[in-house]
């Protein structure tokens, strides 16, 4: 999905997230 784009918001959030979020971002 729009992991690239949930990413980058959440990397805002959470630094901690962004690194899961740009696993998802590599897997998708």
């Amino acid at each position: 999905m729009q992991c690239c784009v949930l990413r980058a918001a959440c990397c805002v959030l959470r630094a901690a997230c962004c690194v899961l979020r740009a696993a998802c971002c590599v897997l998708r």
